[in-house]
């Protein structure tokens, strides 16, 4: 009989940043908006049970725009012990919303300024002092060059703040970079950074840590109490045929990390803290 593989992640492991999608009579996309094949709910536990994840954030997919009721769905499936989610901040929420989404399991909201956008400090300040006394974190995406600039208003802000996806760093900022240097000391500050995309920062769109392993170094050696990771699954900007290799990116993450101590924060303490887990 073959030996049992073991999971590759610690007891409790959390993925912070997946999309799950729906039959799409029930959730309707947003017209121009594409739903990939073999992207609901069971399709994501099938690939992240299999790695050993316990524990999920879902972060609201943009095909859906305001509409929430999927990944609603999906967290009431699976339980608020278990879940969390993660809302688009584009609409203002009254006190009554808050409280029920609160109660529903949502734990922050995420604000997206694609391209070259840049950050509407303004409107996530806003939202920031909104949801300060939920607990609740904000989720900010940006390229990395319109965010280095306003990481030091984001630290003031009254509630954990998260950087996606190593801050979108473009391929030529080294770890010595002025923008990278910025996200080092919003990080030192107490801001947090999700590790997750790296095929974002790599020079050819590599899903693999260890061709930015010094990057995710220099954050680890910063404050390895406030980086999170996540699968991005089911990478919702990669066509069906090209999506990134999920266990492959995960190995080298896991090559990448170089102590038990820093597996076991990245993976399980850091996300309980910060989305509420550890007082379930």
């Amino acid at each position: 009989m073959q030996p049992t593989t073991p999971y590759l992640l610690p007891a409790h492991a959390c993925d912070t940043h997946s999309h799950v999608y729906g039959d799409l009579e029930r959730y309707r996309p947003l017209p121009g908006q594409r739903v990939d094949p073999g992207t609901c709910l069971e399709d994501y536990l099938a690939l992240a049970r299999s790695f050993g994840v316990q524990r999920h954030v879902f972060v609201q997919a943009k095909a859906y725009g305001e509409d929430p009721a999927c990944m609603l769905d999906a967290i009431s499936q699976l339980g608020v012990a278990h879940a969390r989610g993660i809302l688009m901040g584009d609409a203002p929420l009254s006190a009554a919303e808050l409280a029920r989404f609160d109660q529903a399991g949502i734990r922050g909201l995420r604000f997206l300024f694609p391209g070259t956008n840049p950050v509407d400090v303004q409107r996530v300040q806003q939202a920031a002092h909104h949801i300060a006394d939920l607990g609740w974190s904000l989720l900010v995406q940006a390229d990395g060059l319109a965010l280095a600039d306003c990481l030091p208003a984001l630290t003031a802000l009254p509630c954990p703040v998260v950087i996606d996806h190593l801050g979108r760093m473009p391929v030529a900022c080294d770890v010595d970079s002025p923008p990278f240097q910025a996200l080092l000391r919003f990080v030192e500050a107490g801001g947090w950074v999700k590790i997750a995309a790296p095929y974002y920062a790599t020079p050819h769109g590599e899903a693999d840590f260890m061709v930015i392993e010094s990057r995710v170094h220099a954050l680890l050696d910063v404050c390895s109490d406030r980086l999170i990771w996540g699968m991005n699954w089911p990478h919702p900007n990669f066509t069906p045929g090209s999506k990134p290799d999920d266990t492959a990116c995960l190995h080298s993450l896991l090559r990448v990390l170089r102590s038990p101590g820093e597996k076991q924060r990245l993976f399980v303490d850091n996300p309980a803290r910060l989305y509420g887990f550890a007082n379930e």
